[in-house]
């Protein structure tokens, strides 16, 4: 009983997590202001490769955070605050470096632009990462 216990804890701890990177996903591919092909196929790779557990399936999933991401990019401070929030979910090395991956291939999926650049150096710092 305490393993299985154990085990749905750590699925859903999981599952928040990759509730928080698709946001984030989200929120990279709306960094340059539009929405090219190469970033979309990059985009959806990317959530492929996402276990996803949840009754919520990740297209519904995605559908509905799209609202709160474009809220979020508002403002300056909403979107810093937005993605402080985000990457409180990765807690281990191994999940917030997992997460860094997977945004910088979306933001380099077609030409770089310095808002994605200055979006990934706020994630970095979100998650404890920056180089001094």
């Amino acid at each position: 009983m305490k393993k299985s216990a154990l085990k749905q804890q750590e699925q859903l701890a999981k599952q928040i997590q990759n509730e928080a990177l698709v946001r984030l996903m989200l929120l990279a591919r709306y960094q340059d202001k539009k929405l090219s092909l190469s970033e979309q196929d990059a985009y959806n790779r990317s959530l492929q490769k996402i276990e996803w557990h949840s009754v919520t399936d990740v297209t519904m999933f995605t559908m509905r955070e799209i609202a709160s991401v474009r809220k979020a990019l508002e403002t300056t401070e909403k979107t810093e605050a937005f993605i402080h929030q985000q990457c409180l979910s990765f807690t281990s090395p191994e999940a917030k470096n997992q997460c860094l991956i997977v945004l910088k291939q979306i933001a380099a999926a077609d030409k770089s632009d310095p808002r994605e650049n200055q979006f990934i150096h706020q994630v970095e710092a979100a998650l404890g990462l920056a180089h001094a």
